[in-house]
């Protein structure tokens, strides 16, 4: 909403209009005019009306700005008022055609000029009008004429009486489209699409004073509106109302795109059906939401009252409300249509991850809840050290996949109890790669598969498969590995029984920056601290198969063993 757009607009629509005028005079000054020119007056009075014409093509092409600066207005009060009034010199003045012309420059020179711009004006015009006028009759003349006297203060009081009206109507406009602004900014940041409904309602309340108003919106088809909140409605009609486009108020301002302005004369609807269902309804104004040339839906506004009937003004606000409205109430809907497919795709994340993690789990029940805990570990360090919860979830997907390669390896070598041998030691570290590569082929998890590749890397570059090492190793993947192996020592195992808290608490220091990152070790060890204890999730152990549930796997019971530093 460009204010100053607007007023450049009409600014310039007066002045051609007085070019018009002006033109016209000078063209047809010969047929049935109560004046004429000599030749040097005529000489004059065309370099005005050129004089005019060239400043006025020049203004269209000047930025849309300078009609803020003060100093340009004073320059086009200035300007039009001693055009018009040698132009009155040249055609006798009091009995001129262009008398007219001083109300049209107050018209153009009054927006937002207030009181004190509006009498300044005034008196600038008359003074002009009693020069010439002094010029032409002379002083004696001048001050011995009583209509003369008398015309003066009427032409003041008529010029600044003139000025203010439309001065008030500018500042009314002026006003509404602060208020509009002001209600725009708040729908502009809210995606919540109820809050939205409501604070539209609201400004229409304030805007136009509204007793009964409703928002009503296409379906996905097209072809019906229905109402999406309202004020001032019973509950049934707004549960029950389906308007067939092209029928009935708001069905035709949907189908034509065009707002409608009814009142208590209108006995029918646009379409030619008669008016109800609110027969006490005095006045009623609809205009269509628009995005983007595209029709999204109506808003209705009515009034009961005889004393509140809406205006063409209040249609031009409404139809500039309703070019915000619509932007807001797009936008929360795409909001939420997004939010919706997001859970729908965390759904269909879940339900594959659970599969993998599951189908895991089944082959290998000697790493029972092994998944389980490596993820709640994995959310107790991101959150120590502030991770946002996109990242969070990301390193917990990450987590409860991190052995999904072992679906691949043979149950010979999974199922060992004993001391693996050398090439089923190397087939085993195989698990990582093929894990990353199971994942990466899934496009939805395909940005996992990196962390789970790495996992088994090393901090001083002797891990596997790709032997690098440090802050080269993704954080994801020295997080998951410090958690692997904290559960790997404190889990009974068919090979091997949990450590004791104070071995435990050794081996994770001997692994600081040798195996694992030496701060996130440090982390670590400090939640262990603040628990008082080692971390132990109740979670069933091996050897035993269970289901996993989405809903339940990220939320075991956690509690601490006896103090062990």
């Amino acid at each position: 909403m460009d204010l100053f757009e607007n007023k450049r607009k009409t600014v310039l629509t007066l002045r051609w209009l007085l070019i018009i005028a002006l033109s016209y005079l000078l063209v047809f000054q010969e047929k049935g005019f109560a004046f004429s020119f000599e030749r040097k007056s005529q000489l004059i009075f065309d370099i005005l009306v050129l004089l005019y014409i060239g400043s006025n093509i020049v203004f269209v092409f000047l930025p849309k700005k300078i009609f803020e600066y003060r100093w340009f207005d004073v320059a086009l009060i200035i300007g039009d008022t001693c055009i018009v009034s040698s132009s009155m010199f040249l055609t006798h003045l009091s009995s001129s055609y262009l008398m007219f012309f001083y109300f049209l420059i107050v018209l153009m020179t009054t927006f937002g000029k207030g009181l004190r711009g509006i009498v300044a004006n005034g008196l600038l015009l008359v003074g002009m009008y009693v020069l010439f006028e002094i010029k032409e009759l002379g002083s004696d003349s001048f001050l011995t004429d009583s209509s003369m006297l008398l015309q003066i203060p009427f032409l003041l009081i008529s010029v600044i009486f003139y000025g203010v009206l439309v001065d008030q109507e500018h500042r009314r406009y002026q006003v509404n489209l602060e208020k509009i602004r002001d209600v725009s900014e708040i729908i502009s940041t809210t995606l919540n699409l109820r809050e939205v409904y409501k604070t539209i309602l609201g400004a229409l309340v304030l805007l136009l004073g509204a007793e009964k108003c409703s928002i009503m919106l296409l379906d996905k088809e097209g072809k019906t509106l229905t109402i999406e909140d309202a004020r001032g409605i019973p509950d049934e009609i707004i549960r029950s109302t389906r308007q067939i486009l092209g029928v009935g108020i708001a069905g035709w301002v949907a189908k034509e795109g065009q707002p409608l302005l009814l009142n208590h004369r209108s006995k029918t609807n646009p379409d030619g059906t008669k008016r109800d269902p609110f027969p006490d309804i005095e006045s009623a104004v609809a205009v269509p939401l628009k995005v983007k040339n595209r029709i999204i839906g109506v808003i209705n506004v009515a009034s009961r009252s005889k004393k509140k009937i809406f205006s063409r003004h209040h249609l031009n606000i409404l139809t500039l409300f309703a070019s915000e409205a619509a932007t807001a109430i797009e936008n929360a809907r795409l909001f939420e249509e997004i939010q919706i497919k997001s859970l729908e795709l965390k759904s269909v994340h879940m339900d594959v991850i659970m599969a993998f993690a599951g189908s895991l789990e089944n082959k290998d029940v000697y790493t029972g809840g092994h998944a389980q805990r490596l993820s709640i570990y994995a959310e107790m360090i991101a959150q120590q050290i502030q991770f946002d919860e996109t990242a969070v979830e990301r390193l917990k997907y990450a987590a409860i996949l991190h052995d999904v390669g072992k679906i691949a390896i043979p149950d010979k070598v999974l199922h060992s109890t004993g001391k693996l041998e050398p090439e089923e030691w190397e087939m085993m570290k195989t698990h990582s790669e093929k894990g990353a590569l199971m994942i990466s082929q899934i496009s939805s998890l395909s940005h996992l598969s990196a962390y789970i590749r790495h996992h088994h890397e090393r901090w001083d570059g002797n891990g596997y498969p790709d032997k690098i090492k440090g802050e080269a190793i993704h954080i994801f993947s020295r997080i998951i590995a410090v958690c692997d192996t904290y559960d790997a020592i404190t889990t009974n195992r068919s090979y091997q029984k949990a450590y004791e808290p104070e071995q435990v608490i050794k081996i994770l220091k001997g692994c600081r920056g040798t195996q694992l990152d030496p701060e996130l070790i440090d982390v670590f060890l400090g939640l262990i601290l603040k628990n008082d204890g080692l971390l132990k999730l109740a979670v069933p152990e091996a050897p035993r198969s269970f289901e996993l549930s989405g809903a339940d796997f990220l939320k075991p019971a956690i509690f601490s063993l006896k103090k062990a530093i």
